[in-house]
């Protein structure tokens, strides 16, 4: 990653996790925004994400709140510093799977910290149209699909009749590999289940390419406009979507 984009990159989702040390002095009564936003620093502190979500869903301004949401999901998620670092170092095919195994071990609390990032990043961008906007619209969007992926090492379709996702993978070994999302090449079932791969391609499908493309943000872009091909098209089913995810991995 170019040392210049780091302060783009990282600054914003940073904040939800680099912490001073100072420590707040307890509110009797928190009454404003700011009181909130301190309160849910102090949590972040003490590692307490649901402390912090509590807080921040309690301020009043609808820009700041949606902010604060979603980063702090971002966080919640497990897409930390080192995470967001390591995955738009490389900008080739491969930086969905780079940050999906990143996200192992995958939790029900996770997959729900993801789904409150996607929502509340892109109300966030809706509203300030501004660069942090758009950065953190993408990653809630890349993180969500991602967080499916992690999901595989646990969690697969046997067929395609099993629609809930929850049948256990056995060959789970907390990391993300092709046979995870689909048992071969053609995209086949055991893997990732239809509404989880659906879900994943409608993510990448919402990312606003030309946005993006004028924000500079490059690395984050490049890493865009390289996805598989079959996250980029919208006629895509949950096969041909298997089967670009399992480009996006190793082995």
């Amino acid at each position: 990653m170019k040392k210049k984009q780091l302060p783009y990159v990282i600054g914003p989702v940073v904040a939800a996790f680099i912490l001073s040390c100072n420590v707040y002095e307890p509110f009797d009564s928190a009454s404003s925004d700011q009181d909130f936003v301190e309160l849910a620093l102090k949590c972040l502190h003490k590692g307490d994400y649901a402390c912090a979500v509590d807080n921040y869903s309690k301020i009043t301004n609808a820009t700041t709140k949606s902010e604060k949401l979603c980063t702090v999901n971002i966080g919640r998620a497990g897409f930390n510093l080192t995470a967001l670092i390591n995955s738009f170092d490389a900008k080739d095919q491969k930086v969905l799977g780079t940050i999906a195994n990143q996200l192992v071990p995958w939790t029900a609390e996770k997959g729900a910290a993801a789904d409150a990032a996607r929502t509340q990043c892109a109300a966030y961008s809706a509203a300030v149209n501004t660069k942090l906007g758009t950065m953190l619209d993408t990653l809630s969007a890349l993180l969500r699909c991602t967080t499916y992926m992690a999901k595989t090492d646990k969690f697969q379709a046997a067929n395609a009749a099993d629609t809930a996702c929850v049948t256990a993978n056995a060959a789970s070994n907390g990391k993300v590999e092709q046979a995870d999302i689909a048992v071969n090449s053609a995209g086949d079932l055991p893997g990732m289940c239809a509404a989880d791969a659906k879900q994943c391609l409608t993510d990448i499908l919402s990312i606003n390419a030309t946005s993006l493309g004028n924000s500079d943000i490059p690395d984050i872009n490049d890493a865009y406009k390289n996805l598989p091909a079959p996250l980029q098209s919208a006629l895509s089913n949950d096969t041909a979507v298997r089967q670009g995810l399992r480009t996006a991995l190793s082995n």
